[in-house]
């Protein structure tokens, strides 16, 4: 949504979610007998090297509470992207994405794995202005395999978000 604008973006991000259930496969709401909550903060670098690939560098702090296992603070295994847009009309984007795992120190439980591995996706994204203010929706679906543990993953994202901060790339 911003390659018109900078070179490059740095950007942050702050992720929240708590949990004592799981639904079964009936649809019947059942508790996991332990609470989990989970914090992350995230730090990221997106590169343009041309209208149609960019890269990008992240890492995050992470702090988790957890009943059974204890709680956990640190870095997370760090992730180096490449990202290829293939479709670009208007505010609607479609992007092939690789990318790197790449890790920050040994396991620990819910944090890391520690292990190298690698991720394919495939990615659509659309922005709207509203009332003066930009939206966005960020859409991933995607395969994670790793070096060993964990097993090979089958990953969705979606987001919904707004720009709350005037792009100050704008006018350099």
């Amino acid at each position: 949504h911003s390659i018109e604008f900078c070179q490059f973006d740095l950007n942050f991000s702050y992720d929240s979610y708590k949990t004592d259930h799981f639904w079964n496969k009936k649809g019947k709401r059942k508790s996991t007998f332990n609470e989990f909550k989970f914090r992350e903060y995230d730090l990221y670098v997106d590169g343009y090297l041309s209208t149609v690939d960019c890269f990008s560098v992240n890492g995050s702090y992470i702090q988790i509470e957890e009943e059974l296992n204890g709680n956990a603070r640190g870095f997370s295994d760090s992730e180096l992207t490449w990202t290829h847009f293939f479709y670009l009309s208007g505010p609607h984007t479609f992007a092939t994405q690789i990318t790197a795992i790449i890790p920050s120190g040994s396991a620990i439980h819910n944090l890391r794995y520690g292990e190298f591995g690698g991720q394919l996706d495939l990615l659509y994204s659309t922005y709207h202005r509203l009332f003066d203010q930009m939206f966005f929706f960020d859409s991933i679906v995607g395969y994670r395999m790793y070096r060993g543990f964990p097993s090979d993953q089958i990953r969705a994202y979606v987001s919904l978000g707004s720009y709350i901060v005037p792009n100050i790339c704008k006018n350099l």
